[in-house]
């Protein structure tokens, strides 16, 4: 890799350190100009190379319950220790010993509200969403905590999803893994954009997460109401398989848009199915294509062909042939398969690591001129 180049300026250092202070020199201070360099260069391949695999992708799931806890308050019986004067020694200094004595004290919990989901992430949520959530499911249970408390219990209310198609509340969260892919450029080479050049392409970035939510369709057809059945898709399949649904519409653009979005987000994350489609000004389908790292290619034929069967965009069935396409099936790709892929790392790291290095052998090599060792002093004092 590019990157180790840089030894070549250590061994350069060693040279001429060699032939011009030879005789300031010690075998270890060659050995110290030599490998200081290389554990920081190493470092450095290491971090960059760490930071530019890092990925995100997201997962899908519903809210299964919420609690309100009370605030409650506990006795905490404690014995501390402390210094404290106890005589004076034979030469009138202040002799000290040590001390116990009661700290006991009351400790307070403020009253906490929360939420989880179905693969068992927890979320905080005030006091007005835990209520809207106890109406839309239609329950509020009390639950008797029997804690060992001082002055107040603290109980706690509970409410539980009601299994109802519509009142599922769905759930995104960023899971990190390894994507060598996106770094690499030795066989997938997906183009590079500058800076505003997707935007004014008309690609879209992946949305944010608000709290806990993100929206999964993008462009004109993120109006439909029935949109949320597309959320729900990603609810109920995202738990099982990890999977994750875009859909991704513009009106007006060629398919070739489909391709430039592919390599924007360098094919997609390894769980994700990006469905793109292309509408006419009345909102038509003009064109459809599915991308993503699913090795399971007929079921991107199937949402496809089924797109491209329709007049208009029904969300809603839709929603159901991909539940049926992800039923039972392997669609987040493993990219462990990928770890042979080599990664670059960028100019910018590069130049700085030469810029380092320099710095960094110079300063060693002063050093190890400077530092007390002559082979040539009789005394034999200075061979350190």
């Amino acid at each position: 890799m590019i990157i180790w180049t840089a030894m070549f300026i250590p061994l350069l250092a060693i040279i001429i350190l060699a032939i011009f202070f030879n005789k300031k020199m010690a075998w270890w201070e060659y050995l110290l100009v030599l490998a200081v360099p290389a554990l920081i260069i190493l470092g450095i391949k290491s971090g960059v190379e760490s930071a530019q695999v890092r990925c995100t992708e997201y997962w899908g799931a519903y809210l299964t319950k919420g609690a309100y806890y009370e605030d409650w308050d506990e006795w905490i019986t404690e014995t501390c220790y402390r210094e404290v004067p106890c005589g004076t020694d034979a030469h009138g200094n202040t002799k000290w010993c040590s001390e116990s004595y009661d700290c006991s004290h009351s400790e307070y919990h403020p009253a906490y509200w929360e939420v989880t989901n179905s693969i068992g992430e927890t979320f905080h949520v005030d006091s007005a969403y835990f209520e809207k959530l106890c109406k839309l499911w239609g329950k509020r249970d009390f639950l008797k905590m029997n804690r060992d408390y001082y002055t107040k219990d603290g109980n706690a209310y509970t409410t539980a999803f009601d299994s109802v198609l519509d009142h599922t509340i769905p759930t995104t969260t960023k899971h990190v893994y390894e994507n060598r892919v996106q770094a690499s450029h030795s066989i997938f080479n997906f183009r590079e954009f500058k800076k505003g050049e997707a935007s004014k392409l008309g690609l879209y970035d992946h949305p944010g997460i608000d709290g806990f939510s993100q929206g999964s369709i993008l462009g004109p057809l993120s109006t439909d109401p029935n949109g949320r059945y597309i959320e729900y898709v990603n609810a109920y399949a995202g738990g099982p398989s990890k999977v994750k649904v875009f859909i991704l519409s513009w009106v007006g653009k060629p398919e070739d848009i489909s391709f430039q979005q592919e390599a924007y987000w360098k094919g997609g994350n390894k769980n994700e199915v990006v469905v793109c489609i292309g509408l006419n000004a009345d909102k038509t389908i003009e064109w459809c294509r599915v991308f993503g790292w699913s090795k399971n290619e007929q079921m991107k034929i199937e949402v496809r062909n089924f797109v491209m069967a329709q007049i208009n965009v029904p969300l809603d069935v839709l929603a159901q042939l991909l539940t049926q396409q992800f039923e039972h099936k392997i669609i987040r790709r493993d990219f462990r398969e990928f770890s042979y892929l080599t990664v670059d790392p960028p100019t910018t790291a590069v130049v700085w690591t030469f810029i380092l290095t320099i710095l960094l052998c110079a300063g060693l090599g002063w050093f190890s001129v400077e530092n007390e060792f002559d082979r040539d002093d009789p005394s034999g004092k200075n061979n350190y």
